[in-house]
């Protein structure tokens, strides 16, 4: 059994840590800022649904769905969880749907990349039971 002082050492402990991580994120935030040279650039962009999903996930459950939490959900940094909550931008029709057709076809390119030339062709071309052309 833990004495109450045992405890009590162990709360202040877990509590100095999260505000240490707290400071480190709120420094790191304004390094950020600070600096003319670096400006933001996440490394991993979130499409429309995927940022209206994780507002919404936040404007459900706050408490669970707090900003660390998001951050591991969605693969992305902390700073890019609290940046996508507070922004309030919604674009027009024609923006989105421009934005979807450039989505798509970046999407087209790069499908076309992975897949290997004449590998889908050359299977539609023998037929199954004698393994010839047809």
């Amino acid at each position: 059994m833990q004495s109450i002082q045992q405890r009590s050492i162990a709360c202040f402990r877990i509590l100095h840590v999260q505000q240490q991580s707290r400071n480190g994120i709120y420094m790191n935030r304004i390094q950020c800022m600070s600096s003319e040279q670096n400006k933001w650039q996440p490394k991993k962009r979130l499409s429309r649904i995927a940022m209206n999903q994780l507002r919404d996930l936040n404007a459900m459950a706050p408490e669970q769905y707090d900003i660390p939490a998001l951050s591991e959900k969605f693969h992305i940094s902390q700073e890019a969880v609290r940046r996508i909550i507070k922004s309030k931008f919604i674009p027009t029709h024609e923006i989105a749907q421009r934005q979807e057709e450039n989505r798509y076809k970046a999407m087209g390119k790069r499908q076309k990349s992975f897949r290997k030339p004449g590998t889908d062709s050359e299977k539609r071309n023998y037929n199954k039971n004698n393994n010839k052309k047809v």
